[in-house]
């Protein structure tokens, strides 16, 4: 298969009989700049994973919705040097690679923690992804993220390369615990040109609640 003129492909909902067929696939689009893989389910008993190799990609999503690790890619590698916006919204099944996303701007990190992958095997992952987007102007992460990212003396373990170029953050499912304080606490200290932050509140049954907006004195 070759298309060389293809530059958006979205793939949802389908099962295949190999993970190849999704690589062998991605690397007859030289020129793909935008790619959204949702619920890809695959025979994967040799464990290959998912090689995202596209030098002009501008734009991934990627969305998996199931818990377990049956009949999917073991793996995620991200090869993807000029990507402007990353979303993934995922059950930390698959282990990622996010290779170097030193252009991204804007990145949607939804990484919901299952008893699945076990305690130590979340925080591991999510830190990867942390050093990966440091550096972007635009983040919003799942509050799952706090339960597990806090080191022994007390201090928020997330984002240790900085935030010097983030503009806005998102927080979706906060519950107002002692991390996510310490979180904002860091935010609102080391975020030097930080214009607006949204914190998207749970109710207790778990249904969506308040958005506290909060703006930057010097922001339009």
């Amino acid at each position: 298969m070759c298309l060389p003129q293809l530059k958006q492909l979205n793939l949802r909902y389908i099962r295949i009989g190999d993970v190849k067929f999704v690589n062998r696939l991605l690397s007859s689009c030289p020129v793909l700049e935008s790619l959204l893989l949702r619920d890809i389910e695959a025979d994967n008993e040799d464990g290959v994973g998912v090689d995202i190799k596209c030098s002009q990609l501008k734009h991934l999503k990627m969305v998996n919705n199931y818990r377990t690790a049956c009949n999917v890619a073991k793996t995620v590698k991200l090869s993807t040097p000029v990507l402007k916006s990353f979303v993934c919204t995922d059950y930390m099944i698959q282990k990622y690679s996010p290779g170097n996303l030193s252009s991204l701007v804007t990145a949607s990190i939804d990484m919901i923690a299952t008893h699945e992958i076990g305690e130590q095997l979340y925080p591991e992952r999510m830190l990867k992804f942390l050093l990966a987007v440091h550096n972007v102007e635009e983040l919003t992460l799942l509050s799952d993220v706090f339960q597990s990212n806090v080191a022994e003396d007390g201090e928020v373990g997330l984002l240790p390369c900085g935030l010097s170029r983030l503009k806005y953050v998102e927080i979706r499912g906060m519950e107002g615990c002692d991390n996510e304080l310490k979180f904002l606490e860091l935010v609102l200290k080391e975020a030097a040109v930080l214009e607006e932050m949204d914190l998207c509140f749970s109710n207790p049954e778990g249904s969506p609640g308040a958005t506290v907006r909060i703006r930057a004195s010097n922001s339009k």
